[in-house]
């Protein structure tokens, strides 16, 4: 593959990804308050539950099943969506926005993926 083909590949992967998840940007599950860590590794920060139990931020569940449900849904649907539409001209456009928006994102990482 070319350096071309890779840059290429980098742009759309991100591109996808923002598609897929810019409407959970606005939710729940990114709102709110970040904790502070003094540590910086968030072993400094405790979560206390309904019964009183302090729980470490680093053992602590961030999402529920129900909402990794949906996040895992939207993916699903917007790389559905995204092969369903990639060759209209509509979707050029949805495309274009999607990329100057995720221009600050990181590169993704070359790996190899193994069967599990």
């Amino acid at each position: 593959m070319s350096a071309q083909e890779r840059h290429i590949a980098c742009k759309m992967a991100k591109a996808v990804a923002f598609m897929c998840l810019k409407d959970l940007m606005h939710k729940s599950y990114v709102a709110g308050t970040e904790p502070v860590s003094v540590a910086g590794d968030f072993t400094d920060v405790f979560v206390t539950d309904g019964q009183g139990n302090q729980i470490a931020w680093t053992e602590c569940r961030r999402l529920s099943r129900d909402e990794q449900e949906k996040i895992q849904a939207e993916i699903v649907c917007g790389i559905y969506e995204f092969l369903l539409n990639i060759e209209s001209e509509k979707y050029g456009d949805v495309m274009k926005e999607a990329y100057t928006h995720t221009v600050g994102w990181k590169d993704p990482e070359r790996r190899i993926r193994g069967r599990r």
